[in-house]
């Protein structure tokens, strides 16, 4: 009797852990199950991605690398970085989920420091969950657009290589008024040593063209094809214009295979005298412009436009007079956010070096904020 209740009990705990085993199987199994069904939240991937872009504009690698999955990690060869060309802003398009993970497309802005050259480089990132937080898992290079300057000429190229000419110095005007000047009627000589800084519009249809010798003139640029028309009926010039014999004909638009004639529009938005420009960005919507100018001081520091070329008044020159602090590195960061380096001059009172740092500047609101941490 005993022996028969030995062999129930024996096999009433072998029945019992397999019970629980197969159960320990099966939860560990959902949790995998569960984990692996993880998806990213669309609204936090684009946060994720400010966050990136706005370390990439500062060109901190070690914490842009933190934002990276393993693998990509592990696929990058450590090479010394180039300090130009540099990027300026950023504009993040709407994110796309597929499957588990999301893909941004980004625009990257660069410019080079006193020299005529401006990019928009665009790249598409891949977001994937690796141990719960999301990661940079792919970066690939979708299209480029360059504006450079070639002998005395602003030229803009595709991604396939064509390029167009946008103007020449010679296209210049010859003679400008200033604001600045004492006198708001005395004309000023352009002047057309060499070609300076360059920015094109996140829209590609607006540039800023500045020429430089010991002034410098700043400039927007709108190069707009015309719509050519021809008259049926054999109209002459003169009847074109509306003179000479009555006989008209219908006007229509020149078909493409004949040529689109370009017009090219300037409109003078700035003279600095005695001065150089450093860098020009624009915000992501291309409503403004910023232009960060040497003066004869050689105190760097920055002036907003809208996109008419009219000069912002901020509250930047309010709280940080130009001869008493160095304003660098502008970069807007959003429609209406810019972000700049402010460093206070070697004379400066302890309370005004305490402001050194990174600041950003919102035009909606007017108001600034240092950054901290």
């Amino acid at each position: 009797m005993k022996r028969r209740i030995c062999i129930i009990l024996i096999v009433f705990l072998f029945l019992f852990q397999g019970c629980s085993s197969s159960k320990k199987q099966n939860d560990d199994k959902n949790k995998m199950e569960v984990k692996s069904n993880q998806k990213i939240d669309v609204t936090a991937a684009k946060s994720f991605m400010d966050n990136y872009m706005k370390y990439l504009l500062k060109k901190n690698t070690s914490a842009v690398k933190s934002f990276y999955a393993a693998k990509l990690k592990e696929s990058l060869k450590d090479v010394p970085l180039e300090k130009e060309p540099h990027a300026v802003g950023y504009k993040i398009e709407k994110g796309e989920m597929k499957e588990k993970k999301v893909e941004y497309t980004a625009h990257i802005y660069n410019a080079y420091s006193y020299k005529p050259y401006f990019s928009d480089d665009m790249f598409k990132y891949t977001i994937v969950l690796e141990d719960g937080n999301m990661k940079i898992e792919s970066i690939s290079k979708e299209k480029s657009v360059e504006v450079y300057e070639k002998n005395g000429a602003v030229i803009k190229k595709d991604d396939k290589g064509k390029e167009e000419s946008i103007l020449s110095l010679s296209d210049l005007p010859e003679f400008i008024t200033s604001e600045e000047s004492n006198l708001l009627e005395q004309k000023f000589e352009v002047p057309k040593g060499k070609l300076g800084p360059l920015a094109m519009s996140p829209d590609g249809k607006t540039y800023i063209v500045t020429s430089t010798d010991k002034n410098t003139f700043i400039c927007t640029v709108k190069k707009e094809e015309e719509k050519q028309t021809f008259t049926e009926g054999g109209a002459d010039d003169k009847q074109k214009a509306g003179g000479g014999d009555k006989k008209k004909g219908t006007e229509k638009e020149k078909p493409e295979e004949e040529g689109k004639k370009k017009t090219i529009t300037i409109k003078p938005v700035d003279f600095y005298f005695e001065s150089k420009v450093n860098i020009i960005c624009f915000s992501n919507s291309g409503k403004f412009f910023a232009v960060e100018y040497v003066p004869k001081s050689s105190i760097n520091h920055i002036f907003i436009y809208d996109s008419n070329g009219k000069k912002v008044k901020t509250e930047i020159e309010n709280r940080f007079p130009v001869d008493k602090f160095y304003i660098t590195s502008p970069a807007f960061i959003s429609n209406e956010e810019i972000c700049f380096s402010l460093k206070a001059i070697e004379s400066a009172t302890d309370e005004e070096k305490k402001l050194n740092g990174e600041w950003i500047y919102n035009l909606k609101t007017n108001k600034l904020s240092q950054v901290t941490g």
